[in-house]
């Protein structure tokens, strides 16, 4: 891999693992609102008070529970995932090519912060980045 080259790779390996650790920051703090609001939900306090027996009180239970359910989700996913593409572009491992991309268009399928994972997408499918962490090929 020539010199200029490899600085590129480099410089895009760097850039995606400071969106990585941002993101599990990210993932962090909507795991722990994500918490608060199943507490607040289940105790009926804050918004969460006065769901009658209506359909309309209902629908809007279930969406709650719904979207608490995938923000959960998706963030402990991030706790894990994250710190695994951070060590494998840092290492140069060949498996963090893959895992990474995966992640950015999980991350760009949730809307929130879409721009770093269309980033993603496209410095992980660039040549420099294949030849960077997988020089052997």
């Amino acid at each position: 891999m020539d010199p200029v080259a490899e600085s590129r790779a480099r410089i895009h390996a760097y850039v995606n693992v400071g969106l990585l650790v941002f993101l599990l920051s990210m993932h962090a703090v909507f795991g722990l609102s994500t918490l608060a609001n199943v507490g607040m939900l289940l105790a009926g306090h804050g918004p969460y008070t006065g769901f009658g027996s209506s359909s309309f009180d209902q629908g809007r239970l279930l969406g709650n529970v719904i979207a608490f359910s995938l923000t959960g989700l998706w963030s402990l996913a991030g706790l894990v995932w994250i710190p695994f593409n951070i060590y494998g572009l840092l290492k140069r491992r060949p498996w963090a090519s893959l895992s990474t991309l995966v992640y950015w268009v999980m991350s760009i399928l949730t809307i929130c912060c879409a721009p770093f994972g269309i980033y993603g997408v496209i410095s992980m499918l660039s040549k420099d980045m294949k030849t960077y962490l997988h020089p052997e090929a």
